[in-house]
């Protein structure tokens, strides 16, 4: 074999053994993580909810298997058990819809905790995804879509006679009378002290991860014609009425 034979397959065994190190790098796989947990923050804000209350976890190990170019990953993901309880309840109560999600080929998990093959590739450094094809994450991810979707449903809905036990920031507190500064209008000269009655008197019935998900909702079309909003506004307008007969200000 001469020298220039020789040369080229240890080139090819150094490229190879470099292609592996990468796949199995600490930084690399932290990338990976990062970038699987910023798409799942897309979710409705109760995805985020869970994630801020540490019961959501995510981890990513590193394997030695390459398969078609691609390195591969464990991806395992921990939900809260009683959030799979929660949405199941809600599915046993509403069996045609767990039917039109059977159809549609997505599932709710049935272990609070899940593992699934991760695809990607490695260039300069940086991890690329490549999980077009792998339907065991695309599943995962449109469930978790439907599933945290359906808790937002069922956790805006405000119960008679219940108190908020859940103490609202002064951000909170700043952001709500903003909201009502801008876009409300009173029968009374003090606009300031009316929305600072609704604020107070809102932040007794509903919690902040509540209102967050009021207006998450009200900008979703579909969600909101469900009715889920309902109980919302009954008590919204009854506060507006006690203060300052507040509403909408006029175009």
């Amino acid at each position: 074999m001469n020298k220039a034979a020789s040369f080229s397959i240890l080139l090819t065994f150094l490229t190879l053994n470099t292609a592996n190190a990468a796949c199995d790098d600490a930084n690399i796989i932290t990338q990976i993580k990062n970038i699987e947990v910023n798409k799942l923050l897309e979710n409705a804000p109760t995805f985020r909810h869970a994630w801020e209350d540490n019961t959501i976890k995510l981890d990513v190990t590193a394997t030695n298997i390459q398969r078609d170019g691609h390195c591969i990953a464990i991806m395992q993901m921990t939900i809260p058990q009683q959030d799979l309880d929660e949405v199941n309840a809600y599915l046993n109560e509403n069996p045609a819809k767990r039917i039109l999600l059977g159809a549609q080929g997505y599932s709710i998990p049935e272990n609070s905790i899940i593992k699934v093959e991760y695809f990607y590739k490695v260039e300069a450094n940086k991890p690329t995804p490549d999980n077009m094809h792998n339907q065991v994450l695309t599943s995962l991810h449109s469930s978790l879509e439907y599933m945290y979707q359906t808790l937002a449903q069922q956790r805006v809905v405000l119960k008679k006679d219940v108190k908020n036990t859940a103490s609202w920031s002064e951000t909170n507190i700043q952001a709500e009378r903003e909201v009502c500064m801008t876009t409300l209008q009173a029968n009374v000269p003090d606009l300031a002290g009316a929305c600072a009655c609704r604020v107070e008197a809102l932040s007794q019935v509903i919690s902040p991860r509540q209102r967050e998900l009021v207006s998450f909702i009200q900008n979703q079309p579909y969600s909101a014609a469900t009715g889920v909003l309902n109980s919302y506004q009954n008590i919204n307008n009854e506060i507006n009425r006690a203060c300052g007969n507040l509403s909408k200000k006029l175009p």
